[in-house]
């Protein structure tokens, strides 16, 4: 969520973002424990409400009984899994209509630190939510026909930063499973500080999307798709990758790992080929000094503009 200072609330920080004006009551009907800093929370709606919508890469104002000031968190979840109708074979399609918010471990945010409270003391909590934000999937700067004939995305991002792109990245994955989409390429460089036995945020999920797109078997789901990630990992003296979670499951065809930073060589390689920039948009999430950084070696390449290349900071 961009911001100029950590120390503000997110109310104050986000004051001048697009706001709905409609305040929507969810229930917190899961908890999910993903490693020792971030858990997983979903919200479901009441039967009545099916009104509500969001834009993937938004983020919830969330009113919270008992503080005063609403938390801002991140919506994970795509915006078709709001829907009644949603059926469709992903990751997600038992789930009744729903929300899900990744939530980093935060004692001095009170708002984050109700989420870490017990399980059994906040599950079935009444809140209230508010859709915000201008980082969204398509850009919104396009118009309706360039939207239309974006042919590659590319994400780029560090951290909790793949919680707007989470979003992101299943919306385009239900598009595709409907026909809906035009994408033909994704990149995905997530870059990330990996623990000794800690679950990478969201690793298993993005993988079993990426595997309906590899090229190397004629009857992938969706066929004539190049979706890959890249992982960047990191980490201190003692760590190694095989202590990692998830990392033994690794599937070379469309999942590949450096253990090392995101350079700006591995950012132009990314966009592909200067003659398909004019249908390319890049996403940047993640630490404010890497998110400036990236947005301007993406914005000065050659073939791509501004209005194609979208970021938001997270703190």
């Amino acid at each position: 969520m961009a911001s100029v200072s950590n120390s503000l609330p997110h109310i104050v920080r986000t004051a001048k973002e697009p706001r709905q004006h409609h305040l929507h009551s969810v229930m917190l009907s899961k908890v999910d424990q993903v490693n020792s800093s971030v858990r997983l929370i979903q919200l479901q709606f009441p039967n009545t409400d099916f009104t509500f919508t969001h834009l993937p890469g938004q983020w919830l104002d969330v009113h919270i009984p008992s503080i005063p000031q609403p938390g801002g968190f991140t919506i994970t979840s795509a915006p078709q899994h709001t829907s009644k109708a949603y059926k469709l074979n992903t990751t997600n399609n038992s789930s009744p209509p729903h929300l899900e918010l990744a939530i980093q471990k935060s004692p001095n945010n009170p708002s984050a630190a109700f989420f870490w409270r017990d399980p059994h003391d906040i599950l079935g909590v009444p809140l209230l939510i508010r859709v915000g934000g201008r980082f969204v999937y398509p850009p919104p700067d396009l118009s309706v026909k360039e939207a239309q004939e974006i042919r590659r995305v590319v994400f780029v991002t560090g951290g909790v930063g793949i919680n707007p792109i989470m979003s992101m990245l299943e919306h385009l994955h239900v598009e595709s499973l409907l026909k809906q989409s035009g994408i033909r390429e994704l990149r995905l460089l997530y870059g990330v500080r990996a623990r000794e036995g800690e679950a990478i945020l969201f690793y298993d999920r993005i993988a079993s999307i990426l595997s309906h797109y590899r090229t190397t078997e004629p009857d992938a789901p969706v066929a004539d798709c190049d979706y890959r990630m890249i992982m960047y990992l990191t980490g201190g003296s003692s760590w190694s990758p095989n202590g990692v979670s998830g990392l033994e499951r690794v599937d070379t065809d469309h999942v590949d790992h450096k253990y090392q930073r995101i350079s700006h060589t591995d950012l132009i390689e990314a966009l592909g080929p200067h003659a398909g920039r004019k249908h390319t948009v890049a996403y940047i999430c993640g630490p404010p000094k890497m998110t400036d950084e990236f947005v301007e070696v993406l914005t000065r390449a050659e073939g791509m503009d501004s209005r194609r290349v979208l970021c938001e900071k997270w703190w």
